[in-house]
């Protein structure tokens, strides 16, 4: 696959925060490929939010992150379970932490 290709994998997976497959498409990159510097800063930037995303999964469960309010996500989240690329599990686990952010966040805006 083409960097460029690959970078519109990346930023998709980033947008979602689909972050096990985020996961996989940077382990795509190999260190030699030529890539514009503004876009090697935005893939390391990536993998330091990456390695935040999985602690919080590893704490709530996978799909924890997912950005329920982007549209592809939503559309997924509509279709039928058997035809699902996200399991429901993880819509399951986003809406909990989801939920559970915003009680914090509220209770830290409060205090």
């Amino acid at each position: 696959m083409h960097p460029e290709d690959k970078l519109k994998t990346v930023r998709f997976l980033h947008d979602t925060r689909n972050v096990q497959k985020l996961s996989l498409a940077l382990s795509q990159f190999n260190e030699v490929e030529e890539l514009a510097s503004q876009d090697q800063a935005f893939l390391a930037s990536i993998r330091l939010k990456l390695e935040v995303w999985k602690a919080i999964e590893d704490e709530h469960g996978p799909g924890s992150c997912l950005a329920l309010d982007h549209p592809d996500v939503q559309r997924l989240k509509r279709t039928a379970p058997y035809v699902r690329i996200i399991p429901v599990e993880f819509f399951e686990n986003a809406e909990r932490f989801t939920a559970l952010s915003a009680s914090h966040l509220e209770s830290e805006l409060q205090n």
